[in-house]
């Protein structure tokens, strides 16, 4: 055994531990530390595991690591530069995930990107040719919001022009005998007679109207006269007459 395997043997038994104790402080396998000590550089893994396992034993043992690396490249020689480095599996792995997770996110980003730039290209497309090669024709816009002879014809599109012959409906407004019957109070029997012909025959309570329109002559009886307001083309009547009286009445275009 050489100075670096006595000095470690040394320094552990003045601190009274046991290769195990070494073990569960470092995490070194008691295997390789038993290497360390008997110096048997070759059961380990390789040069770079050596010069770690002495880095570490030596601090935990409270020897200058630095000299002990330097005994060990002096008596065993070094032809290649290694990389000299601590062995700590769990900080390592800790920082070999946190890159794979930065890797990761950066390729997801990368892809949704790719696709959201492929939808906005392909919304840019131009529209698909005319796939039987033949023109479009152009619609004639001018002559679109130009009217036609036939538009022109209708009634209203012409503002000299009035959809009705204002003869005509003036004579049948004037012809028109319109009576309206409001029933203030209590109640009022009716019977009207339109041009000859029955059309209505009821009660009306307070508050209810009712209008009849004919061509010539309406001819109305009250039950309850004194109830009934009558407005005519000619005015207003109220009341038509005695409360509970029997009223017959005719109304005309001129009255």
């Amino acid at each position: 055994m050489s100075q670096i395997g006595e000095e470690l043997v040394r320094a552990r038994l003045e601190r009274g531990l046991s290769l195990h104790d070494v073990e569960e402080a470092t995490k070194i396998r008691a295997k390789y530390l038993t290497a360390l000590e008997e110096e048997e550089f070759d059961s380990l893994p390789g040069r770079v595991y050596v010069i770690g396992f002495l880095r570490t034993y030596g601090k935990f043992l409270g020897l200058d690591d630095e000299m002990l690396v330097s005994e060990y490249k002096e008596q065993y020689g070094t032809t290649t530069i290694f990389i000299e480095e601590e062995i700590a599996a769990p900080k390592t792995d800790k920082k070999n995930n946190k890159k794979f997770l930065v890797i990761l996110f950066c390729a997801v980003l990368l892809v949704v990107c790719a696709v959201v730039l492929l939808k906005l290209s392909g919304s840019d497309s131009p529209p698909p040719a005319n796939p039987s090669g033949m023109e479009t024709p152009v619609e004639d816009t001018a002559n679109q919001n130009k009217p036609s002879e036939d538009q022109n014809k209708l009634p209203g599109n012409n503002e000299n022009e009035s959809p009705f012959t204002p003869s005509e409906n003036t004579d049948e407004k004037e012809q028109e005998v319109t009576v309206t019957v409001n029933v203030k109070e209590a109640t009022c029997w009716l019977n009207v007679n339109i041009d000859g012909k029955n059309n209505f025959r009821g009660t009306l309570v307070a508050g209810e109207s009712r209008t009849f329109t004919g061509k010539s002559l309406i001819k109305i009886r009250f039950g309850n006269a004194g109830a009934a307001e009558v407005v005519t083309n000619q005015g207003t009547e109220y009341p038509v007459g005695m409360s509970g009286q029997v009223v017959d009445k005719e109304y005309t275009i001129n009255n």
